[in-house]
C-alpha cells in the first residue's frame, strides 16, 4: 500500500505486548491492525534471547624446531629455481641427443643419387 506512496505507515508495540500497525490514508482516513509480524503464527519468536559467542580459542604457541621437524636448507624461491634450472638442463641434454642422432641419420641416409 505504501508503495504508490499515499499511504503512511507506522507500527508500535501495544500494552499486551503485540506489534500494531496504523496505516495513514490521504484523505485522513487510519487503519489499525496487527502487524503482519509472523507472532500469530511463531509466538515462541519472542522468546528467543541472543548472547554474545564464545571467543574462539587461542591458538598454540609455536614449537620450538625438533629433530622430528623438517626444516628448509634454502627457500622456496630458491627450489623453484633450482628445479627449472634442472629442467632446462634436461632439456638441453635432450636437444643434443637429439641433434647428434639426426646428424648421424642424415649420414647415414644419403640420398641414391
Amino acid at each position: 500500500m505504501k508503495t504508490d506512496g499515499v499511504f503512511l505507515d507506522d507500527q508500535y508495540i501495544d500494552e499486551n505486548g503485540k506489534a500494531r500497525q496504523v496505516f495513514y490514508t490521504q484523505n485522513g482516513a487510519t487503519i489499525h491492525g496487527y502487524a503482519e509480524s509472523g507472532d500469530d503464527l511463531f509466538p515462541t519468536l519472542r522468546d528467543i534471547t541472543f548472547t554474545d559467542p564464545e571467543p574462539p580459542p587461542k591458538p598454540p604457541p609455536p614449537q620450538p624446531n625438533t629433530p622430528e621437524s623438517p626444516t628448509r636448507r634454502r627457500s622456496r624461491l630458491a627450489d623453484t629455481h633450482a628445479r627449472r634450472r634442472q629442467e632446462r638442463e634436461r632439456n638441453r641434454k635432450a636437444l643434443e641427443v637429439k641433434g647428434e642422432q639426426e646428424a648421424r641419420r642424415a649420414i647415414e641416409d644419403r640420398p641414391p643419387f
